[in-house]
């Protein structure tokens, strides 16, 4: 494919993503000849290919390390050369923002729709080490830290986050400023990234609580997901994935003190107790409940030795408590006691 028309294509991508107009075909234009040495010529370009922006970015890579051999020389110069084709691709945060925000005043799932499509063709998301768990979100342990505000649109080598094509959405919870981004190591499935603008460590609290709440509410069709292991350098995050159906359970058991609630339990094989109720705000005080019923047995729980699961249904909230694969032997102990007990308290019916 000559030159002229890769370039084409690639700008007619960029001003396709937003961030750009018509009028600017020229200016982006010359900025890619810049960078690589194509010089572009009108008579060649013909109707626009199907190939996608990260394999016509590839080709001006190629022809990049031909023309300017000496400016690309090691691998590190030709991903820096790769951030700033694709980073063209990447509106300007407001922008990101703003048609966010557009989107989601239609339907939130148009506006996650939107910035997935958005991290996909501008090569944000990358794929990531598949694990029992699930993708294992891994970093460097040196470094910028991928979550912090101030490091959007920062290129470090190495890095599956911090990248020129970086860019999250700007959310208020409870008054807290918190952001939301796509994992970069999920590049076939939409995985979803809470986390403060505060540099800190989460704790299942009451707090906590409400803020995926609130989450859930905006997200309709997310499962928010907690555990004590989604951290990078201290900060902590929130993973937001599509609602999966088969993990919506009817749930048919009750306890005197929560009569608008219902608890179901699997001793069989994930070892869960699912909490279904229409008052969100009871939630802490059910899992608070579940945690002291071995209190007077001296077999006590760590509210960090648990992911949980937070999803909307039509009427209901639900949330999945489960004890991690990591917790120690002695606390997988006490919570099968816990459910022993659990289980003799749903049974009798009141």
């Amino acid at each position: 494919m000559e030159g002229s028309q890769v370039i084409y294509d690639f700008v007619s991508s960029a001003i396709e993503s937003g961030g750009w107009m018509k009028t600017d075909r020229a200016y982006l234009q010359n900025k890619l000849t810049d960078m690589t040495g194509v010089v572009v010529s009108s008579n060649n370009v013909n109707q626009v290919s199907n190939m996608t922006a990260e394999e016509l970015c590839q080709i001006l890579v190629d022809m990049a390390k031909d023309n300017k051999a000496n400016e690309y020389q090691t691998e590190e110069d030709i991903d820096q050369l790769k951030q700033s084709i694709m980073e063209l691709l990447t509106p300007p945060p407001s922008v990101v923002n703003a048609m966010f925000a557009k989107k989601f005043d239609r339907s939130p799932l148009e506006a996650t729709n939107y910035l997935y499509w958005l991290n996909q063709i501008n090569g944000y998301l990358s794929g990531g080490k598949e694990t029992s768990y699930g993708i294992e979100f891994d970093a460097p342990m040196h470094g910028k830290c991928p979550l912090c505000f101030e490091n959007e649109g920062t290129y470090e080598p190495g890095s599956a986050f911090l990248k020129k094509t970086r860019r999250f959405i700007r959310l208020n919870l409870n008054n807290d400023s918190w952001g939301y981004q796509l994992s970069p190591l999920e590049k076939d499935k939409e995985v979803g990234l809470f986390f403060p603008e505060e540099h800190t460590t989460l704790f299942m609290t009451n707090l906590l609580i409400d803020q995926m709440v609130q989450l859930v509410d905006l997200y309709t069709h997310y499962e928010i997901h907690y555990s004590q292991f989604n951290y990078f350098y201290g900060h902590s995050f929130l993973v937001g994935k599509r609602v999966n159906k088969d993990r919506q359970i009817l749930c048919e058991y009750t306890l005197p003190f929560f009569r608008e609630s219902k608890f179901a339990y699997d001793m069989e094989q994930a070892n869960d107790v699912v909490i279904q109720t229409n008052r969100p705000q009871d939630i802490w005080l059910m899992i608070n409940y579940i945690f002291s019923l071995t209190v007077s047995h001296k077999r006590g729980l760590y509210t960090m030795d648990f992911d949980y699961y937070l999803s909307k249904t039509e009427t209901d909230y639900q949330m999945i408590v489960s004890i991690h694969d990591n917790a120690s032997n002695k606390s997988k102990d006490n919570w099968l006691f816990t459910l022993e007990l659990l289980k003799n308290e749903l049974e009798v019916r009141y």
